[in-house]
């Protein structure tokens, strides 16, 4: 019996899930709204580069896959999805072809409107401009698309430099998936509590019944003891007038009624023990499947700053992006302080470069609100004709606050091209 009702609490909190993320007034095939791409690196034949891709939804559907499928020419064998969203290190990262697919553990209800934004490193760009065009694709648990759409990007000359990407074009008040993500994980949390409880309450309950069938069981037993007592007493009375072959075979006949007493009782209490071990593993495998769901607590919040390095240029001032990632939990805002510093002389390290002549100086405070986890720092780096070795300065982080800081100080390379 409690195998039954456990089947039937576990299949209501199934259709209980999964009632909660259908979405309704379901549309398909529409068009993404303002799809974007953008590189850190967009110079030709530029290899391990990371690209943004953001779009906004036209239709409100429940998102299983998200797809995006670079043109031919592009290297994404080797790409990987960045950031410490709960989904993307949920979800599962698969190419095809050309194709780049993250498929979510949950289809997750999106309403129209909402801004997705993803992040992909470790893609290869081709050698040639372009203009070179991405399709995207949002698809349900059927496989079948609720919107799709393309963007364009044009690839820079090696000896031009990577172009500047501005901040704002990727932040621009993306709704990631952590905020859906949260309303999932705690609805499912409480449907957990509530199992639990459930179960206790079921647990209690087929403990009592068991007690109270082996009672019954007991004073069965006790009854039919006492029957036979009685009725040996009342042969033994009347035993004067019967033979001693009627005696004998009386007693044979007792002692093989005795005896499938006896295998019936043995046979019930094999029975009884192998359903206590048979609910024992039960209420075991439901315990270590409740306490997985209970699982993973939120990482801490860290900070990181990557290197960069590019030409100068001849003339004139170029940027050079530097790339701070948030990691962990992206649910609150982080402030970090960043300034820039003068090489030092170190064996097997290109000479210093100083401020102004190799580059101008610069500090500030980036902020991260809630859900993002990267931000882009421009520096200006003063190009000559002067021939020289290659030079290097640093970018440093501190003063973070509501986070930790695990990369503090990135390395800027200027490259000489004369």
């Amino acid at each position: 019996m409690i195998q039954t009702r456990i089947s039937a609490i576990l299949i209501a909190a199934t259709l209980t899930a999964s009632a909660f993320l259908a979405f309704p007034g379901q549309a398909f095939a529409a068009a993404l709204s303002t799809p974007k791409v953008f590189a850190t690196n967009d110079e030709v034949s530029a290899s391990s580069t990371t690209y943004i891709f953001s779009f906004k939804t036209a239709s409100a559907g429940s998102i299983k896959r998200v797809e995006v499928t670079a043109p031919s020419g592009y290297g994404v064998g080797g790409a990987t999805f960045t950031g410490s969203s709960i989904l993307l290190q949920l979800g599962t990262l698969s190419v095809s072809g050309q194709t780049m697919r993250l498929t979510l553990p949950v289809a997750i209800p999106v309403p129209v409107g909402t801004q997705l934004t993803l992040q992909v490193s470790g893609i290869n760009n081709p050698s040639s401009v372009g203009p070179h065009t991405f399709d995207f694709a949002t698809k349900n648990n059927a496989g079948t698309t609720i919107d799709s759409g393309s963007a364009s990007i044009t690839l820079t000359d090696s000896s031009v430099g990577p172009s500047s990407i501005g901040t704002d074009q990727i932040q621009d008040g993306a709704i990631t998936f952590d905020k859906l993500a949260a309303d999932v994980l705690s609805y499912i949390t409480g449907l957990i509590d509530n199992l639990r409880v459930e179960l206790l309450a079921l647990i209690d309950a087929e403990a009592a019944a068991r007690m109270a069938a082996d009672t019954q069981l007991q004073s069965s037993i006790d009854a039919e003891a006492a029957a036979r007592a009685q009725g040996d007493i009342n042969t033994l009375s009347s035993a004067m007038q019967y033979t001693d072959s009627s005696v004998t075979n009386e007693a044979a006949a007792r002692a093989a009624a005795d005896q499938t007493l006896q295998s019936n009782i043995d046979s019930e209490a094999a029975a009884r023990a192998a359903a206590d071990a048979n609910l024992q593993d039960q209420i075991d495998d439901l315990t270590a499947r409740v306490e997985a769901l209970e699982g993973d607590e939120p990482e801490p919040t860290t900070i990181s700053i990557a290197d960069f390095a590019s030409t100068e240029g001849d003339a004139g001032t170029k940027n050079f992006q530097f790339l701070v990632l948030r990691s962990g939990d992206l649910s609150g805002t982080s402030t970090v302080d960043y300034g820039t510093a003068d090489g030092t002389v170190e064996a097997g390290s290109p000479p210093p470069a100083t401020e102004p002549s190799d580059y101008a100086a610069d500090t500030d405070t980036l902020t991260f609100l809630s859900g993002d986890d990267s931000i882009l720092v421009s520096i200006q780096v003063v190009g000559d004709m002067l021939l020289e070795s290659n030079e290097r300065f640093f970018v440093n982080l501190s003063n973070c606050v509501g986070c930790t800081i695990t990369d503090a100080q990135a390395e800027g390379i200027i490259q000489n091209d004369e």
